[in-house]
């Protein structure tokens, strides 16, 4: 189960999310829908980790492995500041891989792909 209560989060002066609680039970698979700006990244950003909330809390049942929740991103674009296998490193660690199993997997993609010659390439 995924419980999320009175959580908030501000950015200076603006209320990104203002004490929202809400509960996912086990089994069950969850959407979050809102129009532009209505908070949503950022609480799943905080959901997952990337965020510190202001103030609340979030508690997984600890049966849950960290690997069956899973985020599918609005903009599936890779940063064109960093390098391809930099991207691909930061991706595999934000799904909770860790560091020494995202290297192995990234160097056999690359490989897989033919591009390990220009994995310290920036991607933009």
């Amino acid at each position: 189960m995924l419980k999320v209560s009175h959580l908030s989060k501000k950015f200076d002066d603006v209320k990104a999310v203002n004490d929202l609680s809400f509960s996912v039970e086990k089994g069950n698979t969850f959407a979050f829908l809102g129009t532009n700006g209505a908070g949503k990244s950022t609480v799943i950003h905080m959901i997952i980790g990337l965020l510190t909330p202001d103030s609340g809390e979030i508690v997984f049942d600890k049966d849950i492995p960290q690997d069956e929740i899973g985020v599918v991103f609005q903009n599936h674009r890779l940063d064109e500041d960093f390098t391809i296998e930099e991207n691909l490193m930061i991706r595999a660690q934000l799904y909770g891989v860790s560091k020494k199993n995202a290297q192995k997997h990234v160097s056999e993609l690359l490989q897989a792909i033919n591009l390990t010659d220009k994995r310290d390439r920036i991607y933009g």
